[in-house]
């Protein structure tokens, strides 16, 4: 699951499209369905544990805009995978690019 956090408390941000990368780098998926994410809102993308096609370097690429400064959003990878009775959980957080 992809977890992305509006951490302005006064100002709502604009994701304007959440890209799905494979390992290779190839583009998977494409949602350009924007969605306002209003003062502290959240929102999150969720890629089933059967879905392989990503691989084990799959990305994503988040666009958002403001209409002012922001405090920009925290956006983050939430792993989770069940064998049996045991869980193993881990998170990636993501970094600014151009």
């Amino acid at each position: 699951m992809l977890s992305i956090r509006n951490v302005d408390p006064n100002h709502s941000i604009m994701v304007t499209a959440v890209r799905y990368y494979d390992t290779d780098g190839k583009l998977l998926r494409d949602d350009n369905a924007a969605r306002t994410l209003a003062p502290l809102a959240s929102t999150e993308v969720f890629v089933e544990f059967k879905d392989e096609q990503g691989g084990t370097g799959a990305k994503f690429i988040v666009v958002w805009q403001a209409d002012v400064a922001v405090n920009p959003p925290l956006v983050e990878s939430v792993n989770a995978h069940f064998t049996g009775t045991q869980l193993t959980v881990f998170t990636s957080r993501g970094q600014s690019i151009k």
